[in-house]
């Protein structure tokens, strides 16, 4: 009998601690979803329009999820395809921004301004897959870009930490 109440509060101790922590852990999902959900701005909107085909791409003001990369003013930002933790100037993960110019001027754009935001560049190669390879204390930055179907650009943006803050393989 007194190894039967001690084994039903072992299991009644194991059950609350499995409830605590499915508790927790879908209060975590919900708020990881919410923050999210919150970021679901896709149209990044800036002060200074896209020019027409054949002028350069203006930066907009600083979207404020990602404060110091450069955005091309007009440009949207794939909410599906997109997955950062963190914010400020600490945040890494993979985001796309779809620019209504074309790839040369997405490459340009990238070339010209990255640096005023305190990166500094690794490597870039321009080609019919462009990549762009930045490098900031703690952080790396690769920025692939790409023709889509209607002569646009896209950029896949990734930006993770580096192995000083604790990341890489």
């Amino acid at each position: 009998m007194l190894v039967q109440r001690k084994r039903r509060k072992i299991e009644e101790k194991i059950l609350h601690s499995f409830q605590q922590f499915r508790t927790t852990a879908i209060i975590v999902c919900c708020t990881v979803l919410i923050a999210g959900c919150t970021a679901q701005t896709a149209k990044l909107s800036g002060n200074q329009p896209t020019g027409p085909t054949g002028q350069a791409l203006q930066p907009q003001e600083a979207f404020t999820d990602f404060p110091d990369l450069p955005i091309p003013a007009g440009a949207i930002m794939d909410i599906e395809r997109t997955f950062v933790f963190g914010g400020e100037e600490g945040w890494y993960g993979q985001t796309i921004i779809q620019s209504s110019g074309n790839t040369n001027q997405l490459f340009d754009f990238f070339k010209t301004y990255l640096s005023d935001m305190g990166w500094r560049e690794v490597t870039s190669v321009r080609a019919k897959n462009s990549v762009l390879t930045y490098i900031r204390p703690a952080r790396v930055l690769s920025i692939q870009i790409m023709a889509t179907k209607f002569g646009q650009a896209e950029a896949l943006i990734t930006v993770s930490p580096t192995e000083e803050m604790g990341g890489g393989s």
